[in-house]
Protein backbone atom coordinates (compact mmCIF):
# COMPACT_ATOMS: atom_id res chain seq x y z
CA UNK A 1 0.00 0.00 0.00
CA UNK A 2 3.04 2.20 0.28
CA UNK A 3 2.79 3.31 -3.34
CA UNK A 4 -0.86 4.28 -2.88
CA UNK A 5 0.25 6.55 -0.04
CA UNK A 6 1.75 8.82 -2.70
CA UNK A 7 -1.82 9.55 -3.83
CA UNK A 8 -3.96 8.99 -0.71
CA UNK A 9 -3.66 9.56 3.00
CA UNK A 10 -4.17 6.66 5.42
CA UNK A 11 -7.78 7.58 6.21
CA UNK A 12 -8.66 7.67 2.52
CA UNK A 13 -7.06 4.26 2.00
CA UNK A 14 -9.01 2.83 4.94
CA UNK A 15 -12.19 4.18 3.31
CA UNK A 16 -11.25 2.59 -0.05
CA UNK A 17 -10.51 -0.73 1.66
CA UNK A 18 -14.06 -0.80 3.04
CA UNK A 19 -15.70 -0.31 -0.37
CA UNK A 20 -17.14 -3.65 -1.40
CA UNK A 21 -18.08 -2.74 -4.98
CA UNK A 22 -14.93 -3.45 -7.01
CA UNK A 23 -15.88 -0.93 -9.71
CA UNK A 24 -16.41 1.88 -7.20
CA UNK A 25 -13.11 1.00 -5.52
CA UNK A 26 -11.33 1.20 -8.92
CA UNK A 27 -13.09 4.48 -9.70
CA UNK A 28 -11.78 6.14 -6.51
CA UNK A 29 -8.25 5.02 -7.36
CA UNK A 30 -8.09 6.10 -11.00
CA UNK A 31 -9.81 9.42 -10.27
CA UNK A 32 -6.89 10.35 -8.04
CA UNK A 33 -4.01 8.58 -9.80
CA UNK A 34 -4.80 9.81 -13.32
CA UNK A 35 -6.33 13.15 -12.29
CA UNK A 36 -3.80 15.38 -14.07
CA UNK A 37 -2.73 13.01 -16.86
CA UNK A 38 -3.57 13.87 -20.48
CA UNK A 39 -3.56 11.71 -23.59
CA UNK A 40 -1.82 12.34 -26.94
CA UNK A 41 -4.71 14.57 -27.96
CA UNK A 42 -4.39 16.69 -24.83
CA UNK A 43 -7.62 15.36 -23.30
CA UNK A 44 -7.90 13.95 -19.78
CA UNK A 45 -6.57 10.38 -19.75
CA UNK A 46 -9.52 9.46 -17.56
CA UNK A 47 -11.70 9.68 -20.70
CA UNK A 48 -9.80 6.70 -22.13
CA UNK A 49 -10.24 4.71 -18.92
CA UNK A 50 -13.97 5.51 -18.78
CA UNK A 51 -14.35 4.54 -22.45
CA UNK A 52 -12.74 1.15 -21.85
CA UNK A 53 -14.78 0.47 -18.70
CA UNK A 54 -17.95 1.59 -20.47
CA UNK A 55 -17.53 -1.06 -23.17
CA UNK A 56 -17.56 -3.88 -20.61
CA UNK A 57 -20.36 -5.73 -18.86
CA UNK A 58 -19.60 -6.92 -15.33
CA UNK A 59 -18.34 -4.92 -12.36
CA UNK A 60 -15.09 -6.90 -12.37
CA UNK A 61 -14.56 -6.27 -16.10
CA UNK A 62 -15.30 -2.58 -15.61
CA UNK A 63 -12.93 -2.38 -12.65
CA UNK A 64 -10.14 -3.90 -14.75
CA UNK A 65 -11.09 -1.54 -17.57
CA UNK A 66 -10.61 1.43 -15.27
CA UNK A 67 -7.38 0.10 -13.79
CA UNK A 68 -5.88 -1.43 -16.94
CA UNK A 69 -2.99 1.07 -17.22
CA UNK A 70 -2.39 1.53 -13.50
CA UNK A 71 0.35 -1.06 -12.97
CA UNK A 72 2.07 -0.26 -16.28
CA UNK A 73 1.94 3.54 -16.03
CA UNK A 74 2.20 4.31 -12.30
CA UNK A 75 4.16 3.14 -9.29
CA UNK A 76 1.13 1.22 -7.99
CA UNK A 77 1.69 -2.51 -8.05
CA UNK A 78 -0.13 -5.79 -7.52
CA UNK A 79 0.58 -5.79 -3.79
CA UNK A 80 -0.89 -2.31 -3.35
CA UNK A 81 -4.09 -3.33 -5.11
CA UNK A 82 -4.40 -6.56 -3.11
CA UNK A 83 -4.00 -4.62 0.14
CA UNK A 84 -6.96 -2.38 -0.66
CA UNK A 85 -9.09 -5.43 -1.38
CA UNK A 86 -9.13 -6.26 -5.07
CA UNK A 87 -9.81 -9.95 -5.63
CA UNK A 88 -7.80 -12.50 -7.60
CA UNK A 89 -10.02 -12.21 -10.70
CA UNK A 90 -9.32 -8.47 -10.96
CA UNK A 91 -5.61 -8.77 -10.09
CA UNK A 92 -4.98 -11.68 -12.48
CA UNK A 93 -6.67 -9.85 -15.37
CA UNK A 94 -4.73 -6.67 -14.57
CA UNK A 95 -1.44 -8.53 -14.60
CA UNK A 96 -2.32 -10.02 -17.97
CA UNK A 97 -3.14 -6.63 -19.54
CA UNK A 98 0.09 -5.14 -18.21
CA UNK A 99 2.71 -5.34 -20.95
CA UNK A 100 6.09 -6.58 -19.81
CA UNK A 101 9.17 -4.62 -20.91
CA UNK A 102 10.74 -7.62 -22.67
CA UNK A 103 7.61 -8.46 -24.69
CA UNK A 104 6.90 -7.44 -28.23
CA UNK A 105 3.34 -6.28 -28.83
CA UNK A 106 2.37 -9.53 -30.62
CA UNK A 107 3.86 -11.55 -27.74
CA UNK A 108 1.85 -9.45 -25.29
CA UNK A 109 -1.41 -10.11 -27.14
CA UNK A 110 -0.60 -13.82 -27.49
CA UNK A 111 0.05 -14.03 -23.73
CA UNK A 112 -3.37 -12.53 -23.04
CA UNK A 113 -5.12 -14.85 -25.51
CA UNK A 114 -3.23 -17.94 -24.30
CA UNK A 115 -4.41 -17.21 -20.76
CA UNK A 116 -8.03 -17.78 -21.80
CA UNK A 117 -8.90 -15.05 -19.26
CA UNK A 118 -12.01 -13.49 -20.77
CA UNK A 119 -11.87 -10.44 -18.49
CA UNK A 120 -8.37 -9.58 -19.75
CA UNK A 121 -9.29 -10.37 -23.35
CA UNK A 122 -12.41 -8.17 -23.31
CA UNK A 123 -10.53 -5.33 -21.60
CA UNK A 124 -7.71 -5.45 -24.14
CA UNK A 125 -10.23 -5.43 -27.01
CA UNK A 126 -11.95 -2.32 -25.63
CA UNK A 127 -8.57 -0.69 -24.96
CA UNK A 128 -7.41 -1.30 -28.51
CA UNK A 129 -10.67 0.02 -29.99
CA UNK A 130 -10.12 3.32 -28.24
CA UNK A 131 -6.39 3.40 -29.01
CA UNK A 132 -7.13 2.86 -32.71
CA UNK A 133 -9.64 5.73 -32.82
CA UNK A 134 -7.52 8.44 -34.41
CA UNK A 135 -10.30 11.00 -34.03
CA UNK A 136 -8.99 11.36 -30.47
CA UNK A 137 -5.87 13.03 -31.90
CA UNK A 138 -6.41 16.56 -33.32
CA UNK A 139 -3.99 16.12 -36.24
CA UNK A 140 -3.09 12.46 -36.76
CA UNK A 141 0.13 11.91 -38.65
CA UNK A 142 1.17 9.27 -41.14
CA UNK A 143 3.01 7.63 -38.26
CA UNK A 144 -0.28 7.37 -36.31
CA UNK A 145 -2.00 5.69 -39.27
CA UNK A 146 0.94 3.34 -39.77
CA UNK A 147 0.92 2.39 -36.08
CA UNK A 148 -2.74 1.47 -36.38
CA UNK A 149 -2.19 -0.54 -39.54
CA UNK A 150 0.97 -2.36 -38.51
CA UNK A 151 0.82 -2.61 -34.72
CA UNK A 152 -2.82 -2.58 -33.66
CA UNK A 153 -4.98 -3.86 -36.53
CA UNK A 154 -3.45 -7.38 -36.85
CA UNK A 155 -3.50 -7.91 -33.08
CA UNK A 156 -7.03 -6.55 -32.77
CA UNK A 157 -8.14 -9.01 -35.43
CA UNK A 158 -6.61 -11.88 -33.43
CA UNK A 159 -8.60 -10.80 -30.38
CA UNK A 160 -11.87 -10.45 -32.31
CA UNK A 161 -11.36 -13.86 -33.94
CA UNK A 162 -10.63 -15.43 -30.57
CA UNK A 163 -13.80 -13.99 -29.03
CA UNK A 164 -15.88 -15.12 -32.03
CA UNK A 165 -14.50 -18.68 -31.73
CA UNK A 166 -15.33 -18.75 -28.02
CA UNK A 167 -18.88 -17.63 -28.82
Amino acid sequence: MKNLLKYFNKQELEFIKKIEDTYVKAYFIVERVFKDVVDKGGKPYLHHLYYVAGKLDTKEERAVGLLHDTIEDTEINESDLREVGFNDAVINALLLVTKQAEETYPQFIDRILNSDNMIAIKVKKADMENNMDLSRIPNPTVKDYQRNEKKYAPQYKKIVNYIERKG
